[in-house]
């Protein structure tokens, strides 16, 4: 396993990255079974890829907020991970998608629980070695999973928030702030419900974005204050520092949900803790990675696993 650490600035196409530009319809292809299995007690939803000649080590997909991974960009980035020769999995978060709970209404616990609980049927029925892929959102509650699992072996995070040590900004500040929580939601700076399609549009993401979230019947369209809330207010068990498994964040440049600097101080930190972490800003880069640049996106996380565990 490689000791130097990676930080490394991409321009999206500039050619220092390998891309693997498979169309879809032959990522499709790859793909030797596929099915969905509702795994524990809840039920949770767990999407199932398998392929021929797979890597020992495994893709877990942790989706984003709102979201689900039934959803065309998230069918297309499993899809993609499999072709590159993977056994891929992506699993519904509590109280979203087709997972039990009900919709909109969570704990972040219950959140890192769902991961917990994929990463504990993978092991038991395909093998230990398995890699989490957060995106926006699942980058956090990926980051929070692994802390402390043994059945994870590396952690990919697209945008980690870093909840337990940093602060993004204000509206952070009084999010966990128990007083001026309750005064804001007085005030009505926090909205009660959050309305995802509202909330997309505040920070100006693509019309079929919005259009996508407008009509698709799976996914979550409105988060409980107090759930979200949950998010920026969690306390792991154990110290970050206790990371023990390769880390890489990834993260667009022009990211202005969670900006890149934001990701640089969690770098910096965790560094500075002594976890072996990687960082990559892709430049001309915003947010939505997985819907934008998602050759770049499974490429950065395909060659990091073959340079980290060979």
């Amino acid at each position: 396993m490689a000791n130097k650490n990676l930080f490394q600035i991409l321009h999206s196409n500039n050619g220092f990255i390998q891309l693997h530009e498979i169309p879809y319809s032959n990522a499709k292809d790859s793909i030797d079974n596929y099915h969905s299995k509702k795994i524990g007690d809840i039920p949770l939803n767990l999407e199932i890829r398998e392929c021929s000649n797979h890597s020992p080590y495994n893709i877990l997909y942790i989706h984003g907020v709102f979201g689900h991974c039934k959803s065309k960009k998230n069918k297309k980035f499993l899809d993609f991970m499999t072709s590159l020769g993977y056994n891929t999995f992506g699993i519904d978060l509590f109280a979203h998608g087709e997972s039990g709970g009900e919709k909109g209404n969570f704990k972040m616990e219950e959140l890192i629980s769902s991961v917990n609980t994929a990463s504990d049927y993978i092991t038991k029925n395909y093998s230990k070695d398995n890699i989490l892929v957060g995106d926006s959102l699942g980058g956090e509650v990926a980051f929070y999973s692994a802390l402390g699992n043994p059945n994870i072996s590396g952690l990919v995070s697209h945008c980690i928030f870093l909840n337990s040590e940093l602060t993004m900004d204000w509206k952070v500040r009084a999010l966990k702030n128990s007083v001026t929580y309750s005064i804001g939601k007085l005030l009505g700076l926090f909205p009660q419900p959050i309305d995802a399609a509202v909330e997309a549009k505040k920070r100006g993401l693509k019309y079929s974005y919005i259009n996508e979230i407008m009509s698709d019947k799976l996914r979550t369209r409105y988060y409980d204050m107090d759930s979200f809330r949950s998010i920026f207010t969690h306390k792991p068990d154990v110290p970050v520092e206790s990371m023990n498994i390769p880390v890489h964040i990834i993260t667009g440049e022009k990211d202005n949900i969670i900006p890149f600097k934001h990701q640089k101080k969690a770098y910096d930190l965790l560094h500075k803790k002594g976890v072996d972490i990687d960082l990559t800003i892709l430049q001309n880069s915003g947010h939505t990675l997985v819907e934008d640049n998602m050759p770049e996106f499974a490429s950065i996380i395909d060659n990091w696993i073959k340079n980290k565990f060979g």
